[in-house]
């Protein structure tokens, strides 16, 4: 069995933007749930540009031996900065990605 959900929502008056996707798959006795998504917030500057900071990311990983669970997850964060018609913008950003797996026998 393969389930897959889309969110795509945005909002321009708080210039916001979340795409999200969640999988579902039952394959070989075992349950994958995967979750993406993906934040992006934009916001005008005004004046110089300021310093620029180095993105930040976050490992996770889990395992349990008894119950043949794992989880794995990554997430990324941090600013980008553009020019766009001689305004400058920052984009501030997160992404992220989990990964499930379980036995099928598992409730979800």
């Amino acid at each position: 069995m393969h389930e897959i959900a889309f969110k795509n929502v945005h909002s321009l008056s708080r210039g916001r933007r979340v795409i999200a996707l969640t999988e579902k798959n039952e394959k070989e006795g075992k349950t994958v749930i995967t979750q993406k998504a993906f934040i992006y917030v934009v916001k005008r500057l005004e004046g110089a540009l300021p310093a620029v900071e180095t993105p930040e990311y976050f490992f996770t990983k889990w395992n349990n031996t008894k119950t043949q669970e794992e989880r794995f997850s990554v997430r990324a964060r941090g600013n980008s900065y553009l020019i766009q018609e001689g305004i400058m913008y920052k984009v501030s950003f997160c992404h992220f990605l989990k990964i499930d797996i379980k036995p099928s026998d598992i409730t979800v």
